[in-house]
């Protein structure tokens, strides 16, 4: 849930700027244009990942986790843990981390919210599904067209043979015309309705636009964002606009090159049918539902002009939606080249001198102890899980937290279990002592070991590690998993 809270927060910059944008310059542009715009933001919602970038920072002093405050001329109390920054005549002040019941109360309240925003989710889905598929039901008791209109329909299907497995049927199920069926469309008719020449045509040509732009398939995913976020107020002004919007384009795109005559039958159309129709969003594309009318009738009446401004401006909101799907990501430093190695803060206690060390040097081995280790790493108990992760803030794996806890301590590792095992000197596993590694392994099919899971020892046989995504990093005991084949190693000299 913290991940879709996250990309809530990013979606709600988007809806906004969508809805500006829809303000000011929605007759400069394409109606479908806006539609495309509104499925970037429910791809950006429902992305659970995004492209890494690499970058590289101006300075370490960016790169340091906020973990203290920089103040002039105070000294961390005796027998707490800091870190010195780059930052000459500073001493770091602590920031009191929380207590572990703290972070378990913490911990506990964010699980009841998960169960809770689950079932909400799990439950609107349902009530979502139940009510389509009762729709589609009704909607397949449904009869060809009466024999005066099938040679209207025969020659307009001949006209769009794109989907060849696209029909006109009729039902008195239905209360205005709508699509069904994204692989094999059913144009459907209201019985109740009586249509001749252009105002059949008129249906016809908005519900071809519905069909051709797979609007049904942008009407699933709109359903599964509201699901996730059903607690995202700004999700729903997604979907009365998104709504709005595909209607819009399907008018536009139905009366395209058409006369004056056919946009007076095609708005008198939609006023007949507002009277008649109530239809609700769960049924599909449909040719009125969840549209203002006074906006569809000006829509229609006034005359689109299109400019290169306008369309400069459109490309300049898709450039903005792009970074969305992007994240910058720090760790471009720490793959420089040799000629210039990334500095690391070292960490201070029992009365060491702050230093700075290139990466895996043996001096930041020696001046860090094993007891620095284990303060360091209880802080961050509770912290979430993400896999391939590498901030303790924001989500590690468990290679990711080994190597992140020792950069803290101005040792580089690499971030992956085999390479921690070469890292440092394997020992024996009885011989292991505060702030070693242990990696887990696994047996594989050919009863060969992998290792598959890394954990740093604390003492006492307990260890605390990146577990997973529910639990994220945690104390547990040693052997909390099997400890054949299990290898541990010892980073500091």
């Amino acid at each position: 849930m913290k991940t879709f809270l996250e990309m809530g927060v990013g979606g709600s910059f988007l809806i906004l700027l969508v809805l500006i944008f829809r303000r000011f310059l929605s007759g400069r542009v394409p109606r479908r244009f806006l539609v495309f715009l509104w499925l970037c933001v429910m791809i950006c919602l429902l992305l659970p990942f995004s492209v890494p970038v690499k970058w590289t920072p101006v300075s370490w002093a960016d790169r340091i986790p906020l973990v203290a405050e920089q103040v002039s001329g105070e000294t961390p109390p005796a027998g707490e843990t800091s870190f010195y920054s780059l930052n000459e005549g500073t001493t770091p002040k602590i920031r009191p981390a929380l207590t572990l019941p703290a972070r378990a109360a913490l911990n506990t309240l964010f699980h009841v919210v998960e169960i809770i925003w689950l079932i909400a989710a799990l439950s609107l889905a349902a009530v979502v599904l139940f009510r389509h598929v009762q729709c589609l039901k009704r909607y397949r008791i449904s009869l060809p067209v009466a024999p005066r209109d099938m040679d209207l329909c025969q020659e307009w299907l001949g006209k769009h043979r794109l989907v060849p497995t696209m029909q006109i049927r009729v039902s008195d199920q239905v209360e205005g015309p709508l699509t069904y069926g994204l692989f094999r469309p059913v144009i459907l008719l209201p019985a109740k309705l009586c249509l001749r020449g252009t105002e059949l045509t008129c249906i016809l040509e908005h519900e071809w636009a519905h069909i051709k732009n797979r609007d049904i398939l942008t009407k699933y995913l709109l359903y599964l964002t509201v699901c996730i976020y059903w607690f995202h107020p700004f999700v729903w002004v997604l979907v009365s606009y998104l709504n709005r919007d595909m209607e819009l384009a399907c008018d536009e795109e139905a009366l395209a090159g058409k006369g004056l005559y056919f946009r007076k039958s095609y708005a008198l159309l939609l006023l007949r049918l507002a009277d008649n129709q109530r239809t609700s969003w769960l049924t599909g594309a449909c040719f009125i539902k969840h549209s203002e009318m006074e906006e569809r009738i000006c829509e229609i009446i006034k005359k689109k002009h299109y400019t290169w401004a306008a369309a400069v401006l459109a490309a300049v909101v898709v450039i903005c939606i792009i970074p969305a799907f992007i994240s910058i990501s720090e760790k471009g430093a720490a793959n420089q080249t040799d000629s210039e190695p990334a500095a690391a803060p070292t960490l201070a206690g029992n009365g060491m001198e702050p230093q700075v060390s290139a990466k895996g040097s043996s001096d930041s081995r020696q001046m860090v102890e094993g007891a620095d280790i284990v303060r360091l790493v209880k802080d961050y108990i509770g912290n979430p899980f993400q896999t391939f992760g590498s901030d303790l803030e924001t989500g590690v794996d468990s290679s990711g937290f080994v190597k992140e806890i020792y950069k803290l301590a101005g040792i580089e590792l690499p971030h992956s279990t085999e390479g921690l095992l070469t890292a440092g000197t394997e020992i024996d596993i009885d011989k292991i002592e505060d702030g070693d590694l242990i990696l887990y392994g696994k047996e594989n099919e050919n009863h060969t070991i992998s290792l598959v899971h890394a954990a740093i020892y604390i003492g006492d046989n307990q260890v605390i590690h990146a577990s997973n995504a529910r639990n994220g990093v945690k104390l547990a005991e040693m052997d909390y998993r099997p400890l054949e084949g299990a290898k541990a190693v010892r980073i500091l000299e």
